[in-house]
Parts: structure tokens; C-alpha cells; sequence
């Protein structure tokens, strides 16, 4: 603790144990909670998903968001919605494809990430706007408004780290129509939604010196360094996959969740956002 009482920011790590760090800590998980290192290669998920939400995004208004800036959100939204949600209808899987490049998008907005800019009111004020149903101050923006009724779960997600929207597609009323049958491992769903994407994410957002995330931010309150929260983090995601595997009881409901949290996983490998080629491949 500092003399004032507040927490004192969490030990910088030095670049070169960055990758053994990272690289260490999920393949901890992956080995207690048995799951093999994925490829990453995403041929094998096919490319309908990519046709139907690039036939979508080519009749978007980006507001000045260029389509190849762009292309990388929706590339990371068309890898979680083929993998995670392969199990869903087509129709789930494109909405969640394009939900997650319209959140991928904001965040990196939020984040000032380099060609994108929407002006510094415009997500601070998006939340008063669309409550009285006033336009956006970018069109990104008021693509998002235009589909909070069905995508607002997943907003949420990207803006304060709760997984429920990814969660409750896990599964889907077409296939569980019963809610008894799962809702009791929602909490261990929603865990899994963030604490595995904080580990899978916490190397390239290192590498650009990013200190807004959970990972820093679980150090800064706990007064442990970096590995520390890494390993916690590990903790937590490895024990919510196993209450999760004991919580469900009904063979199809188990069989989704060991798909899920496999392919999830896979998501964060295949996908070129999280970088972990640079850390697991085996190629150079």
C-alpha cells in the first residue's frame, strides 16, 4: 500500500518474460482442464458465416471507419460465432458475428486505437442518446442503437466485461428450450466468458502497453504483482470449468458446455486479435 492507503500499481513486467509468462499460464490451463492446444487454422469451420456477414457489413455506414480497418472486427467476430457458437442456427451464428466486430470496433474506439475516431463525446454520450432516441454522434454508434434490442447483452459485454450475451448463446432456445436445464451454470458460463478471454488477451495488450484491462486492474486492488494475478486468473478459470462439468446434469446440456469452452478456446488461437501464434506456433 501506498503511504496514502491506495494501492500501489502492480510490478511492470520486463519484455522479455512477457511471452514465457503468458504462454505458461494457459498452458496451465489447457492441461488441468484437458483440453488440447488448438490449431490455427480456421478452413475447417468452412465460410458461409463469412459470406452472409460480409454481405451485411457491405450495406453498414462505417462513418468514415475504413472497410479494411474494419475487417479486422469482423474477422474476430466471424472466427468467436463459427467456434463458439457452431452449434447455434446460422442465423444466431451471423448475429453474433456481426455483434462482436460492431463491440471489437468500439472498444478499439474506446482504446484510441489508430484509424478510428468518433470524436470525444460521441460513446460518452451514446447511452443518453439512445435512451431518448436522439441519433448518434457517429454512425457506428447508431448501428449499435439500431440493433440494442437484440444485441444489447453483447454491448455490455464489451463495455464492462460481463459475459451474459455470449453466455445465454451457449444454449440456444432452438435446441434447450428448457432454462431449468442449464441456468444454474450461467454464473460458471459467464466466468468462462471472461476470465479465459483475460488470459488469452492479456499478451497483445501488453505489447502495446495497455493498462485499462482486468488483468492490471485485479493487481492494482489486490496489491499482487502481475504472474500473481495471472496464476488467480488461471485459478478462476480452471475451477469454473469444473463446476460447470458438475453443475449440469443432462447429457445434450454437458455436451454443449465441453464444446463451448473447447472451441472458445480455439477462438482465442485462431483468430489473429489475440496474437498467440507468436507464442505457441510451432512453425518457425
Amino acid at each position: 500500500m501506498s503511504p496514502n492507503g491506495l494501492p500501489l500499481p502492480a510490478k511492470a513486467l520486463e519484455a522479455n518474460s512477457l511471452p514465457d509468462l503468458c504462454r505458461k499460464t494457459i498452458t496451465e490451463f489447457l492441461h488441468r482442464t484437458g483440453i488440447p492446444l488448438p490449431e490455427f487454422d480456421s478452413s475447417a469451420f468452412g465460410d458461409e458465416i463469412d459470406r452472409l456477414a460480409h454481405a451485411e457489413v457491405q450495406t453498414w455506414n462505417l462513418g468514415g471507419v475504413s472497410p479494411n480497418r474494419f475487417e479486422h472486427c469482423l474477422t474476430t467476430g466471424i472466427d468467436i460465432a463459427k467456434t463458439a457458437y457452431r452449434h447455434t442456427p446460422v442465423e444466431t451464428q451471423v448475429h453474433i458475428a456481426l455483434w462482436t466486430a460492431l463491440c471489437v470496433c468500439i472498444d478499439d474506439l474506446d482504446a484510441g486505437v489508430e484509424g478510428f475516431d468518433t470524436g470525444v463525446d460521441a460513446l460518452a454520450k451514446f447511452a443518453e442518446r439512445f435512451h431518448v432516441g436522439r441519433e448518434q454522434l457517429h454512425p457506428l454508434l447508431d448501428l449499435l442503437a439500431d440493433n440494442i434490442p437484440r444485441g444489447y447483452p453483447l454491448y455490455k459485454r464489451a463495455r464492462n466485461g460481463l459475459g451474459e450475451g455470449y453466455s445465454y448463446c451457449i444454449w440456444n432456445k432452438t435446441h434447450f428450450p428448457d432454462v431449468s436445464s442449464y441456468i444454474q451454470s450461467m454464473p460458471e458460463a459467464i466466468a468462462i466468458s471472461v476470465l479465459v478471454n483475460d488470459l488469452c488477451s492479456f499478451y497483445k495488450e501488453e505489447l502495446v502497453d495497455e493498462k485499462n484491462n482486468s488483468i492490471h486492474d485485479r493487481a492494482c486492488v489486490t496489491s499482487k504483482d502481475i504472474e500473481a494475478t495471472l496464476m488467480a486468473t488461471l485459478e478462476g478459470a480452471v475451477d469454473a470449468v469444473n463446476r460447470g462439468r458438475e453443475i449440469l446434469q443432462g447429457e445434450k446440456e454437458r455436451q454443449a458446455w465441453e464444446s463451448h469452452v473447447v472451441v472458445y478456446v480455439v477462438f482465442h488461437f485462431m483468430t489473429p486479435r489475440y496474437r498467440l501464434e507468436e507464442q505457441f506456433s510451432t512453425s518457425g
